[in-house]
């Protein structure tokens, strides 16, 4: 047997009060972690838009097949061009293309990188190597759709939607015109995969991941056809993705550990179970110590608090009767002597003494008065 404060408990409900205390506060924490952990998860990233930048860290076995293009390699131009393109690593460029205009790719080698990649023909016989700057013009893409013939850039490495937008841009500026990044991930026991959030970009918007992983690749394309702009769509995984809105302002996002866990049909059925014994525990620890406090004896009465008696107030002072008394050496002398008295009881016996001498001496005044009266007419 304990007590809590003045109430007697058992251990067993004492120990069960602990335990659902402690359960709560571990599921709290974990839950809080979990929120703010971000973990790995699959951007996956579709937007239309008049630019893309990409760098690529490592080379990549896909090819661009190009058809009737211009190609400026160094100094050297080649128009009306076709067959593909291998490009090698590290590198880093953009691909452009504002409203129904044409296609602007350019790209640029990374040190120690000094060749772009390699050119192929139309029958993949490798034609040479390209230098450490190439452009490729690619025109009439309306023409080109409304012939069956559409272009299809291939995308790999770290990849950049939009372009940042200041305060001050020129006249013609490539942006972002729309787009949609959808996190996908997978539930932590069922691995099934669900989305775990959604987010729309706007005009001027730019997106990336600033923690790309680098075991798992970027991939995707770039497709230009009848439409206006660029339509790319491409998977990103890594921990988090910022969006950088137009004039400077940015932010995050990213998905947790705890979205991983709600997502999953499981974990959303054990957390159930959990709920439901963690409520039973609680009322049945509230009704034990309940039934302790109705069982446990009445605690004694408290002693009464008494307070010392106040003084007594003193008696006034009664002004004698005039003229000497001769009885009252006689009576002074003749009364025996009177013990100690002890504070209380002087001042009571002082108080009776003076009213009586007051009684006596208001009681016998006026017949004193009367007497002396009736001997002055006499």
């Amino acid at each position: 047997m304990m007590r809590i404060g003045r109430v007697p408990v058992s251990w067993p409900a004492a120990l069960l009060a602990g335990a659902a205390t402690g359960l709560a506060v571990l599921v709290a924490a974990g839950l809080g972690a979990m929120l703010v952990w971000p973990v790995s998860t699959t951007f996956n990233v579709t937007v239309q838009t008049e630019r893309v930048e990409f760098r690529r860290p490592v080379a990549s076995p896909a090819r661009w097949v190009i058809d009737d293009v211009t190609l400026v390699d160094g100094d050297d131009e080649h128009p009306g061009l076709s067959g593909s393109v291998e490009f090698g690593a590290p590198i880093r460029g953009f691909i452009e293309r504002v409203a129904f205009g044409d296609v602007w790719g350019h790209f640029e080698c990374e040190a120690p990188c000094t060749s772009v990649g390699r050119l192929y023909d139309d029958l993949d016989q490798f034609v040479r190597p390209l230098q450490s700057v190439v452009e490729i013009f690619i025109a009439d893409l309306p023409a080109r759709a409304n012939a069956g013939r559409t272009v299809l850039i291939p995308l790999a490495g770290e990849v950049v939607s939009g372009r940042s937008v200041g305060i001050e841009v020129s006249g013609t500026t490539a942006v972002l015109r729309e787009g949609t990044v959808s996190l996908l991930d997978r539930t932590a026991f069922g691995n099934n995969i669900f989305e775990a959030r959604r987010v729309e970009l706007s005009a001027g918007d730019q997106f990336q991941v600033a923690e790309p992983d680098p075991d798992a690749p970027t991939l995707g394309f770039i497709l230009a056809d009848e439409r206006p702009a660029l339509t790319a769509a491409y998977r990103v995984v890594g921990r988090r993705g910022t969006v950088v809105r137009p004039g400077g302002g940015s932010y995050t996002i990213s998905a947790s550990a705890l979205g991983r866990l709600f997502g999953d049909d499981l974990f959303r059925a054990i957390s159930a179970v959990l709920a439901v014994l963690g409520t039973f525990a609680t009322i049945a620890a509230v009704i034990v110590a309940l039934a302790q406090m109705a069982q446990a004896p009445a605690p004694p009465p408290a002693p009464p608090v008494t307070s010392p008696a106040p003084d007594a107030p003193r008696a006034p002072d009664v002004p004698a009767a005039p003229g000497p008394s001769a009885a009252a050496p006689a009576i002074a002398a003749s009364s025996p002597t009177r013990p100690a008295r002890t504070g209380g009881e002087s001042a009571a016996a002082a108080t009776g003494e003076a009213a009586n001498e007051a009684g006596d001496s208001q009681g016998t005044s006026p017949a004193a008065s009367g007497a002396d009266d009736k001997g002055d007419h006499s």
